[in-house]
């Protein structure tokens, strides 16, 4: 509070109050200020949020019956032998069969920040506080800090509450939203972010000469060579991918939901294994697989320069079946050939940072 004159003989010269009921009940004469005094009210209005309307898939109420018919009645040409041609007709009948089961709706709605209620506790606490505040109390600072526990108490009980109605996977979905996302302003074109990492990457950089092979390392008497697979390696693979239920579409309008529950019906996954053995066959991969979403994501809030815009590139979900069935097959090789270092334990199954201790221990004692 003030103490001493701030000008003239006058103890205050502004207030700023939310109550104006106070000018009259606690000051009164002599003048408060040597200037004549004037009052004005100033009211504050919350801006007006603006609703959004979205579009979105409709898959709580996804119909398998009647997408299962769909998917049974896909026909495909046995005689063809393209890949590229066998894999725009999978994707195709995988699309057509999902637009007409999968209905799109729209929804208009008002973004508002998340909240949570308070406790009657956490309320008493409050009016006890701003009531202290207003008497220019000192238990003012202590009530603060009490309003501030209880509320943080109560933060967490609601979100305990969450998790308990709702299950840990839907209560983090949920809960998501709730954390603070900041705007990124984008200056930066697509031609500005493409021209500079394709400029960054010259001859010079390629690797001309490699480092000679250790003469510990026997040569494998067999080649490698893609071999045709089966359906239950398909199955097998499958299991081991991961977000099979991420619902984003790649360059081919084909998303890991969708083929999740396509490839369950046989006659897409027998389409699946003609692409990945033709492919094998002919030791081609098809054209339309190698094109990929690539995303810039930047580091800052506001990149100003390319290099803080590393790309992401999202892979057709096709692709990566295939890749991970040739990855099996390499990976066998190499291990039944014994090609790679015994003392390698990085990249590998079944080796782990405690086996390298151990070796290590061993070979010293």
């Amino acid at each position: 509070m003030v103490k001493a004159p701030t000008r003239l003989n006058s103890i205050l010269d502004l207030i700023f109050t939310n109550f104006p009921s106070i000018l009259l009940t606690r000051v009164g004469e002599p003048h408060i200020s040597d200037h004549s005094m004037a009052t004005a009210i100033l009211t504050l209005t919350e801006p007006r949020l603006k609703k959004v309307t979205v579009s979105f898939n409709d898959y709580k109420n996804f119909d398998y019956e009647q997408f299962a018919t769909k998917i049974v009645s896909s026909q495909f040409d046995p005689n063809e032998t393209n890949v590229d041609t066998l894999t725009h007709t999978l994707t195709q009948a995988i699309n057509q069969a999902f637009q007409s089961t999968v209905k799109v709706k729209t929804a208009t709605f008002v973004p508002r920040p998340s909240s949570f209620s308070i406790s009657e506790e956490t309320r008493i606490l409050l009016r006890d506080r701003d009531k202290a505040y207003r008497n220019s109390d000192s238990s003012h600072t202590h009530l603060s800090r009490l309003v501030k526990y209880s509320i943080n108490l109560d933060r967490k009980n609601s979100l305990n509450t969450s998790i308990q109605k709702l299950g840990p996977h839907k209560a983090i979905q949920r809960l998501r939203p709730m954390k603070k996302t900041i705007e990124t302003q984008f200056t930066l074109t697509p031609d500005e972010v493409n021209d500079y990492f394709v400029s960054i990457t010259t001859p010079m950089m390629v690797c001309s000469s490699f480092p000679k092979k250790p003469e510990s390392l026997v040569t494998p008497a067999t080649h490698f060579n893609l071999r045709k697979v089966n359906s239950s390696v398909i199955r097998t693979v499958w299991k081991t991918m991961k977000n099979k239920s991420s619902k984003s579409h790649d360059t081919l309008g084909c998303s890991n939901w969708m083929l999740l529950h396509s490839i369950q019906a046989p006659v897409i996954c027998d389409q699946v294994l003609k692409i990945i053995n033709t492919s094998f066959d002919q030791l081609t991969f098809p054209a339309c697989l190698q094109l990929a979403t690539v995303t810039a994501r930047p580091k800052v809030d506001s990149p100003k320069h390319p290099s803080e815009t590393p790309p992401i590139a999202s892979l057709p979900v096709i692709s990566k079946v295939i890749e991970k069935v040739a990855l099996a097959q390499l990976t066998d090789f190499i291990e039944n050939e014994n090609i790679l270092y015994p003392g390698q334990f990085g990249f590998r199954k079944h080796h782990n940072p405690a086996l390298a201790q151990t070796a290590s221990t061993e070979l010293m004692y």
